[in-house]
């Protein structure tokens, strides 16, 4: 404590009070970095390749400093305007660069050649071929890779027009020829005006078999977007009052969901 004391670590309200213990600024290790970044300049000037969605180079850096080493391998399969590439090159790791665009190579060459300086004669390798495996594969699947495939559902085969046919009987209002009930909110609507959707978003992994595919009506449509889920959209529309009734719609929802099961029977 004496130590402390004369290296003027301590410090007292009076002569009476206790010691605390005092810290420097120089002392602290900063703030943690948060998931919001309003340092870094947005791409002007002589940096803009044009790309709408072209990023800063100083945000790549960032981002690749803080997730990599030097001499670990960065690979961006959307290289675009190259900043990735450059990024990496500048940084010492090594990188592969993908894009569909023909003319991305040499895009990537002058980028690095006027940002980094840093080729020194070496070589940019560019392929059009897919890269191969060379990791060891098991033997069967050298022997028989066909086995590996998933396995040719009928009902994945089902084209959107045939989803939309085997929908619109179990949505459809018994004493009403031509009406189909919305799942969602329980409405009464001409087939016309429904519309088909995804249970679970695409965004949050979900595919457009009919496993994952309901009948709703526009405003519903509208309203899931590609942001909810089928759940979250019928607790919306009965917070909001747009459910007209909400026994129809569950009862509806659940006869979707057996024919979904009935599908996977009848067509495996």
């Amino acid at each position: 404590m004496q130590a402390l004391y004369e290296d003027g670590r301590l410090t007292q309200a009076s002569s009476e009070s206790p010691f605390r213990y005092k810290k420097y600024l120089s002392d602290a290790k900063g703030i943690k970095m948060s998931d919001l970044w309003t340092n870094i300049k947005p791409v002007r000037g002589k940096e803009s390749c044009g790309y709408p969605t072209q990023k800063p180079l100083a945000l790549y850096e960032r981002i690749i400093s803080a997730g990599s080493s030097k001499g670990d391998v960065v690979i961006d399969p959307f290289a675009g305007c190259a900043t990735t590439c450059v990024a990496a090159e500048r940084l010492g790791r090594k990188w592969a660069g993908i894009d569909i665009w023909k003319g991305a190579h040499r895009l990537v060459v002058a980028r690095l050649q006027e940002a980094s300086h840093s080729l020194q004669g070496r070589q940019v390798y560019y392929t059009k071929d897919p890269p191969r495996l060379t990791d060891p594969l098991p033997v069967t699947l050298l022997d028989d890779p066909t086995q590996y495939k998933r396995k040719p559902y009928g009902w994945v085969a089902l084209k959107p027009a045939q989803i939309r046919e085997r929908l619109e009987t179990v949505q459809a209002v018994a004493d009403k020829p031509g009406f189909i009930y919305c799942a969602a909110c329980g409405r009464q609507l001409e087939q016309a005006f429904m519309q088909l959707e995804h249970i679970r978003a695409n965004s949050d992994g979900g595919s457009n078999f009919i496993d994952n595919r309901v009948l709703i009506c526009g405003p519903c449509n509208r309203t899931k977007s590609d942001r909810y889920s089928f759940k979250r959209l019928r607790q919306i529309n009965i917070k909001t009052g747009w459910t007209v009734d909400r026994d129809i719609a569950a009862v509806v929802y659940k006869k979707v969901i057996r024919l979904h099961k009935r599908i996977k029977v009848e067509m495996p």
